[in-house]
């Protein structure tokens, strides 16, 4: 292990190297006309992993772009302009099958697997799949086959680390950061939030560092200085407590949902959202819909994952506690000070 160590540093000093001295290592007689990006891993992830998408069409408008995802992130990718096929891995036994297609009888011209820490998957993946140049970090070199090498994102943002490949494909062109969605029209009936802005407030989460209890989304709810309507939101799991929150205000319902596509057409027509960290930040990013966004305290992880909306509040716990010591006061202030600049 210590040699391998070794020889990939020496490897990506000799690789960056190069860079600084303009070789990207693609060339024009090397044609990029099949591309296959891997992202497995959250929804999150895979929102704001799209500028990766955006780039690369830009870059090669005529590529066929390809997005190797899971099951449940693959919801992303298909709607998103820039991406022609998505192949959908299903986890477990089920996926070998989709594994084995995938990695021995497609190839690309270039693979690229973004992600930003040391993986078995994205190793075994590197090492098998059929592609002329492959684009990983260091820590997912593979042991025989050949690949170059990401380097260093120019920022802390996830969005950055998404992003680092194109500093070895296009060094002189500057890309957009933000993540991109196509929304299509929901099955609810939209009647209710037609005729006046609305702000919608999202209740649920991922786990249990970053959730509001609903005593406290109760009370916000019962207080928030908003002369509209309140629309609230949650995963399915989470509809009773909802439609409970919901009750204690004329102005406000709860929409259920039966996607995060739909979840997306809500944020697509809100004037506000109000949320802990959770996709639905990073959807209102895409869309730069105002957001005042709740957070547990870690820095490295709001660094990489903070709202990517112009307009935003974030709160954020005390010493490293999770969501729920977050106080009613501090959320209603954060509101009241942003909807004056709606």
């Amino acid at each position: 292990m210590e040699r391998r160590r070794d020889g990939v540093e020496n490897k990506v000093d000799v690789r960056m190297d190069e860079i600084i001295n303009g070789d990207s290592g693609l060339t024009e007689e090397s044609p990029v006309e099949t591309i296959a990006v891997l992202r497995l891993g959250t929804l999150g992830d895979m929102i704001l992993t799209t500028p990766l998408f955006s780039a690369l069409k830009q870059q090669y408008p005529d590529s066929h772009l390809t997005v190797i995802a899971n099951e449940w992130n693959s919801l992303i990718p298909k709607h998103h302009a820039g991406v022609d096929e998505v192949i959908a891995i299903p986890s477990g036994v089920k996926g070998v099958t989709d594994w084995i297609r995938t990695l021995r009888f497609q190839r690309f011209d270039l693979y690229i697997d973004p992600k930003d820490h040391s993986s078995t998957t994205s190793r075994i993946v590197a090492e098998l799949i059929r592609a002329k140049t492959k684009l990983v970090v260091p820590e997912n070199l593979p042991m025989l086959s050949s690949a170059d090498i990401i380097p260093p994102p120019s920022g802390l943002r996830f969005t950055d680390s998404a992003l680092a490949p194109m500093i070895i494909l296009a060094p002189d062109t500057e890309f957009s950061s933000r993540p991109s969605l196509q929304v299509p029209e929901p099955e609810f009936d939209l009647s209710r939030i037609a005729k006046e802005p609305f702000i919608l407030v999202n209740i649920s989460t991922g786990g249990p560092t970053r959730r509001w209890p609903e005593s406290k989304w109760t009370e916000f709810v019962k207080s928030v200085d908003w002369h509209g309507k309140i629309v609230i939101l949650s995963s399915p799991g989470d509809a009773e407590s909802g439609t409970r929150i919901a009750s204690v205000r004329e102005e406000a319902f709860y929409q259920p949902t039966k996607s995060l596509m739909e979840a997306a057409a809500l944020v697509a027509r809100t004037a506000c959202v109000i949320t802990s960290d959770t996709s639905i930040v990073h959807i209102a990013g895409a869309l730069n819909k105002p957001i005042v966004a709740l957070y547990f305290n870690a820095p490295k992880m709001m660094a990489k994952f903070a709202p990517l909306s112009d307009l935003q509040r974030v709160i954020t716990a005390p010493k490293e506690l999770a969501v729920d010591v977050i106080n009613i006061e501090e959320v209603l202030r954060a509101c009241t000070e942003l909807f004056i600049l709606l």
